[in-house]
């Protein structure tokens, strides 16, 4: 199994206690990468998942709600978390939400998730513990690469 298979879904999603979004289930050594160190040891063995909300403090949570790990407890930003500025979407190689605007900007059409496939294919990503959901990047990278592109496409006509 590469780090791009689909993980097992709970059958109880478990929501953010302090926003009421709905948590993707996240591995234990996916929070134990991105913590920092000092919090490692403390990490129990529980059902944790992964809070998207920009808005929320919470990045990580057990299935009870009561630990809670914030942003300022992480050993780097993470970019569905931070208002503005650039956005990680590919943690394995670095990809960015502005390299692949950029590119589709400049070119019409970006080849990143192309690249990206590429390397998962032969094993060189890292996913289910660089990315701090602990999922594939390859379906975000490819949804933004279209909505752009069709939006660049249409502007373009237009």
């Amino acid at each position: 199994m590469d780090c791009c298979s689909v993980l097992k879904k709970t059958s109880h999603p478990s929501t953010c206690p302090d926003c009421n979004t709905t948590g993707q289930s996240v591995k234990v050594r996916t929070i134990k990468h991105w913590l920092k160190a000092d919090l490692v040891p403390l990490i129990s063995e529980a059902s944790f998942y992964f809070c998207k909300n920009r808005d929320c403090p919470v990045v990580y949570f057990s299935e009870d709600g009561g630990t809670r790990y914030t942003k300022d407890q992480l050993r780097y930003p993470v970019g569905v978390k931070e208002g503005g500025g650039t956005i990680t979407l590919c943690y394995c190689f670095g990809v960015t939400e502005e390299m692949i605007l950029s590119e589709i900007q400049e070119k019409g059409s970006s080849s990143f998730s192309t690249w990206v496939a590429r390397e998962v294919k032969v094993g060189n990503c890292a996913c289910d513990v660089r990315n701090p959901a602990g999922r594939c990047c390859l379906s975000g990278i490819k949804r933004l690469e279209r909505d752009h592109e069709l939006k660049t496409a249409k502007q373009n006509k237009g």
